[in-house]
This record gives structure tokens, sequence and C-alpha cells, in this order.
């Protein structure tokens, strides 16, 4: 690990500490507003910023419309509506109620979940600490013996599982003062999900063999995000470790609808970065991304290599349509823990959102990579897919969504045998060899249950079916049940609690 990089991390805590003296405004005014049931989301996703905005602090977005961030909210219920009469608001906190739009006009703090470290202090600086924990459970109607469910990462296994004990320290910036302002952000996560964010020269080695806090099969822990950010309402930069901005699905479990993940967001794309991206709020419906990254999941490469991240997003004048368009170009390590030189990398995604009526809404997503020299055979290897999701808010408790996705490995490269995680850095299942080379299916239907507006608590239950239409890997398996399946049946819940 180089000296230069941990220095970059002591320099981020210590910003969050003395960021408030370069503070314009005491006031909190986040840049991005997540819908109904996920209030506490804060995701820097793509296609959930509000062009008119800097992105805030980070993390993308829950379904339909992404975090923190605009348009077209999948979960909102109802339009704003005038201001309540004086003492409406009381019945947020009643239970179930449908009044917390109204709520925020006269009284917003009851539209709040409960923070563990609330206080004025931290509130009239733009700081906070806050997080989640998130576990649950996943049935395989094949009761594999290994209890890994196939390719499905994240909730991994026919079993219970604590999936993220996260922890968040950050101030935000204030993108309505119309002067620059300093914050930044640490993010934190222990549980079986650390897996899927390690990044190389950072929380592991370059061959992923060595991680820097457990040598635990299963649990451990991971800094995903460690970066400050500059902003002022025009611009908004981040310099650091931060979550992608590619994809429609997030690592942070709130920020999510479905308890499992998509193909494309577990293969497809990467989950971190390290480097520089700016953001340029052109206007209230354009907002265009450019940077530099030391590549997927780096924290530095082993050849220094840097690479381009970019995007742009297009919001229908009346908030209600969403375009954003992202991409990661250079040059990428073509397989672990080998000495053979990096080649090019490309991988672009586009998410389409759109609110539909005041309880549907659409999102549309589809995905293209390839890698040249893969594994070092000299040859190109391609992935591509398409995922599309529909949700529906039933009442002020309850929304059901569903999703189905394709995605096509076309040369075995991406997708990992059961308990395997190559691309990920590491295998639980030295058993097996190669991917499969082949068309990946996948429909799941799910319900989020919140029992109040401002409750800190969100309940997951989901079904999902998988099927797959391709060749064996090379030790003739299939990708469930152990190797003895192209198909499977998962069902479960998990339980997430804000502090």
């Amino acid at each position: 690990m180089k000296v230069s990089k941990w220095a970059m991390i002591l320099a981020i805590a210590s910003g969050l500490s003395a960021a408030p003296a370069f503070a314009q405004s005491g006031l909190r005014q986040p840049g991005q507003v997540a819908p109904a049931g996920f209030e506490y989301g804060s995701y820097d996703y793509y296609a959930a910023q509000e062009p008119a905005a800097p992105s805030p602090s980070d993390a993308p977005a829950p379904p339909p419309a992404p975090i923190e961030g605009a348009a077209p909210a999948p979960m909102e219920g109802h339009a704003m509506v005038a201001p309540a009469a004086a003492g409406a608001c009381d019945s947020c906190t009643a239970g179930g109620d449908c009044g917390c739009e109204e709520c925020k006009m006269n009284c917003p703090e009851v539209c709040e979940p409960w923070r563990l470290c609330d206080c004025d202090h931290l509130r009239c600086n733009n700081m906070a600490i806050r997080g989640w924990i998130s576990g649950g459970f996943m049935f395989n109607a094949d009761d594999p013996a290994s209890n890994f469910n196939g390719p499905v990462t994240f909730a991994d296994r026919d079993d219970g599982q604590i999936n993220q004990l996260y922890l968040i320290m950050e101030r935000t910036i204030d993108p309505q003062c119309g002067c620059w302002d300093l914050g930044g952000r640490v993010d934190l996560l222990y549980g079986s999900d650390y897996r899927f964010t390690l990044a190389r020269g950072l929380d592991a080695e370059d061959d992923f063999t060595a991680r820097w806090n457990s040598d635990s099969r299963f649990y451990g822990l991971a800094m995903p995000q460690a970066y400050l950010q500059l902003g002022n309402g025009t611009w908004d930069i981040k310099l650091g470790h931060f979550y992608t901005i590619i994809g429609y699905e997030v690592v942070p479990a709130p920020d999510n609808f479905f308890y499992t993940h998509a193909y494309t967001m577990q293969y497809g794309e990467p989950f971190t970065h390290t480097g520089a991206l700016a953001t340029y709020n052109a206007n209230e419906q354009l907002a265009l991304m450019g940077g530099v990254t030391y590549g997927w999941d780096n924290f530095e490469d082993v050849y220094n290599d840097m690479s381009f991240l970019g995007g742009a997003t297009l919001t229908a004048s009346d908030g209600n349509s969403k375009l954003a368009y992202a991409m990661h170009y250079g040059d990428e390590e073509v397989t672990f823990g080998t000495v053979v030189p990096n080649d090019e990398r490309f991988i672009q995604s586009i998410v389409y959102s759109r609110t539909m009526t005041d309880r549907l809404s659409y999102v549309a997503q589809s995905d293209w990579g390839y890698q040249e020299n893969a594994l070092g055979s000299g040859e190109k290897a391609e992935w591509y897919g398409i995922n599309q999701y529909l949700f529906h808010k039933i009442n002020c408790c309850w929304t059901q969504g569903v999703r189905f996705e394709w995605f096509r490995d076309d040369d075995g490269y991406r997708v990992a045998p059961a308990g395997d995680y190559p691309n990920l850095g590491f295998s639980n299942n030295p058993a097996s060899a190669g991917g499969f080379e082949g068309n990946f299916y996948e429909i799941a239907y799910g319900l989020n249950y919140k029992p109040t507006s401002n409750s800190n608590l969100i309940v997951r239950p989901e079904v999902r079916y998988d099927w797959y239409d391709g060749t064996d890997n090379a030790l003739g398996n299939q990708p469930f049940d152990d190797g003895s399946d192209d198909s499977q049946l998962l069902g479960g819940f998990d339980v997430i609690f804000l502090y």
C-alpha cells in the first residue's frame, strides 16, 4: 500500500471534521429528495441526480426513482399538495397514513426516520452520522449441499446472513448557497456483503488473497467510500474513493427495492472507483459528468493505468421521465493475480425511468461491455443485457414490484459458478472452473413494507426464479444446485433497520 494513498484517506477524515469552517450556510439543504419509503437513502447515483443541484452525498436509488435524487419517484404514491392545517402533521407519527407530503410542508422533522446521532450541532453544520443494519433469510428449493444460491450474489446463501452493518460519517454540501462549499463522506461496511465492495490496494491485496481485516470466509470489513466533495450548486467535484455511477442497482441495502440483485449489477458493472469525478449541472434538465479513475474496484492500479468515467442525465421538464447514460473506459486487469498487462475494457449503461401515474413507475436498463485479451487469451469477451422494473404503490405501507432480466455472458468471462467469485477477486469454491457462456434470465416479485411514513424499519419479502440457456462450464457443470441444474427457485426476505 502506497503511503500517499493512506495519506489521502487521513486527509478526508480530517477534512470532515474541519469542513464546517468552510461552510457558508448552517442550514441543511440536501440536493436530492428520496421517494416515499426511502427517505433515508443518500447514494450518489447518476440516474438519480437532480440536474439542478450537484450530486449530494452518495448512493443511488431505490426503485423506481433512485434515491435522494430526483425524479421519477417510484415509491411516491401521492403528489405534493397544499400545506396542511396546523397540527395536521401529527398524523404522520400515528402510523401508516399518507399525510407525509403535507407534513413536510409544516413540520418535516416528523417525516424523517429516527437517527442515533441526531443532534443540533451536527445538523447545523450539515453533518450526520448514520447507518443501518440489514440481514435476512433466503431459501433455495434445490437445497444445495454447499448452501450457495448459484451465481446469485449478495443474498448468496441458502441460509440466514447479516448482510450489512453500515456506518456513514458525512458532511453534505449546500447546493443552494451559491458559493463553494466543502463536504465529504466515509462509509464502513461490515457483513457478508463486504466481499463485493473490496478494492485492490485498500481493502485487499492485488490478487485479493489477503484482505486487510479478516480471514473469514463470509464476514469482514470494507471501506467502499472515502472522499472529499466540493461544490457551488453548479459544479460538484468528488476526490477519493466512491461508488460507481454506472447502472441502476447499488450496494447500500436501503437504496434498492429488491433483496437480491440483477446479473448486470452483480457481474456486468464495477462497484467502486478511486479518482476524481466532476458533475456540471447545466440547468434543471441536463447534468454532465466526467473524471478519471484507477479503474474497476481499484484503490491503486498495479500498472498505474488511468481510466475515464463519465455520463449525462436528461430530465423531462415535467419531472416524470429521466434518461441517464454512463460509461467507463480504460485498460483493466484481464485476469486476477497474473502478470499479464492490463488491456482495454469498456462498459456503458443506459437507464430510463418514467412515473406513469401517482402509484405506478417503470424503469428500463441496458448494459453492454467488453474486455480485450480476456483471461490472456488474445480474444475479446463481451457481456450485455436488459433489465425492466415495474413498481406499484398499493397503499401507504405496501409497495409491490417486479423485475425481469436477460443477461448474456457471451464468452463465459463474467458470470461465475456457485460460490466462486473470480471477478470479485477470490473464490469460495476451488472445485469450480470457468464461467458460463450463455443467457441468464431471472424474474423476481417483491414487496416492501414500512409500518409508518417515517419508519426506521423496512421489510422486503421476495420470490425469484432463475434459468440458464447456454453451454456447460469447463467442468461440465450448470450454474445452479452445485452444478447440476439449469434453473432454480428462491424465496426469502430481509429486514433493514435504520439508525
